[in-house]
């Protein structure tokens, strides 16, 4: 996957796969993953050991809950690239009222 820098574009979507001679694309009618694209992580298995070190998610995970409280952050400037960074931290709980802290950072 990539980004579509063509100027002529077959769809509109600033991504493309490239399919090589030897790509095998089959059809698949069996229904594959979750059903809405998601696939959410519930708060008791991210709060598990949260001191342990090794325990590092690899990938995005998708988590769902009620936001309590947004905190906006302050504002940090990069002086390489004389970008702003912004990232707002969210407070979400589950129906077992359990909380997490979700930071997103915002170029």
């Amino acid at each position: 996957m990539g980004e579509n820098r063509q100027k002529v574009k077959y769809v509109h979507s600033t991504l493309k796969i490239n399919l090589n001679e030897n790509t095998v694309v089959e059809a698949y009618t069996e229904p594959v993953g979750s059903e809405w694209g998601f696939d959410f992580t519930p708060f008791d298995s991210i709060l598990e050991d949260p001191d342990e070190d090794f325990k590092s998610f690899k990938s995005p995970i998708d988590v769902i809950g009620f936001v309590v409280k947004s905190i906006l952050a302050e504002v940090k400037s990069d002086s390489n690239n004389s970008k702003e960074e912004n990232n707002v931290t969210f407070i979400l709980e589950d129906l077992q009222y359990e909380y997490v802290y979700i930071y997103l950072y915002l170029f």
